[in-house]
């Protein structure tokens, strides 16, 4: 397919398109929604979930951006 480009294993990931096809309710993958490699949940989507941090937001999104790259990073040590 013309919108499909190689993955960080060589193998083709979906592109945008593909995500416009996911049936109702699917997660769409991180890469369709314009979001840099090693991030799947940005924090700025957290804190609106959450309504706001009580505390040094600084702190908070450091921490936040840290696991979220330790997850990641696990994650593909199980596909890769």
């Amino acid at each position: 397919m013309a919108d499909e480009v190689p993955g960080p294993t060589g193998a083709k990931d979906a592109g945008p398109k593909d995500a416009a096809r996911m049936p109702a309710g699917a997660p769409v993958p991180p890469a369709s929604r314009g979001l840099p490699p090693g991030v799947c949940l940005p924090f700025e989507d957290k804190i609106a979930y959450l309504d706001g941090v009580a505390g040094d937001v600084g702190i908070v999104k450091g921490e936040w951006e840290r696991l979220e790259g330790q997850v990641y990073l696990y994650l593909w040590s199980w596909i890769a």
